[in-house]
């Protein structure tokens, strides 16, 4: 069988075309398998599809650890962007793809039950304007990945826990807690209390906003979620103790710095 490309299949909806839902399952499938093999943990990142939750789920039942994070784009959006005109599409080009509904339903099923332990987001930022247009005529020349790692928690408060999907305490421990005992961290990070590092956010419910690019803090000329009206927004964040965002704006900068991980788990 021909490449897609070779055959002349060169246009942006081969994307996702040349990534089906089968071949995630059948991915997380095998790697599960090798990990049951050598008696180590297994952790599925990106989780986009049914077929890829089924073979988590068998895994389980087969007595296996198995830590699962998903991405609020295959929650929030679908494959139908992928039609949008005027090269629109690229922007939301990413691996693996935006799926079908059926498939997000499940994931959103799969959230509701505890089956997904994490939400992140890949947070590759490529610019729309000499970038994600690079592909114009060659959808193998659009960089993967979209820019979300702002809205992240707005937009997963909004469509989680202000429709009663899930409470906004599973919601923290999903966005903060999981991922700070899975780098290592906890509990340095992912928890309030005495020793641990004083990262706060306060989130406003009723402090409603729009999402725009003319509005938003990180560096990329577009956002996936252009028009989003989201239930609250953060009004305050503390750093270690230090004030970084007051009243939604940034007030400090560079108060990162790098944390020596420990063993996870």
């Amino acid at each position: 069988m021909k490449k897609p490309w070779a055959a002349g299949h060169t246009s942006l909806e081969w994307h996702s075309k040349t990534r089906p839902s089968i071949v995630e399952g059948e991915a997380i499938g095998r790697f599960l398998r090798i990990a049951e093999f050598a008696q180590v943990p297994a952790w599925v990142v990106h989780l986009s599809t049914e077929d890829g939750l089924k073979e988590i789920r068998m895994a389980r039942e087969r007595g296996q650890k198995v830590y699962v994070e998903s991405c609020p784009q295959y929650l929030l959006l679908d494959e139908s962007v992928y039609q949008k005109s005027n090269f629109e599409s690229a922007k939301y080009i990413c691996s693996p793809p935006l799926r079908s509904l059926q498939d997000q339903y499940c994931l959103w099923k799969a959230l509701i039950h505890g089956e997904i332990d994490i939400l992140s987001t890949d947070h590759c930022s490529f610019c729309w304007k000499g970038q994600k247009v690079l592909g114009r005529s060659d959808f193998t020349k659009i960089p993967n990945g979209m820019p979300g790692i702002e809205h992240r928690p707005t937009v997963m408060y909004t469509a989680a826990v202000a429709t009663g999907r899930i409470s906004a305490s599973v919601l923290c421990r999903m966005l903060a807690e999981e991922p700070a005992r899975m780098f290592g961290l906890y509990s340095k990070k992912g928890v309030l209390a005495i020793e641990s590092d004083a990262d706060i956010v306060i989130y406003d419910p009723k402090q409603d906003r729009i999402i725009t690019t003319a509005t938003q803090y990180q560096n990329c000329d577009y956002t996936p979620y252009e028009g989003f009206c989201t239930a609250g927004s953060v009004r305050d964040v503390f750093l270690r103790g230090k004030h970084a965002v007051a009243a939604g704006q940034v007030i400090a900068h560079g108060l990162g710095h790098y944390i020596k991980r420990e063993l996870s788990r």
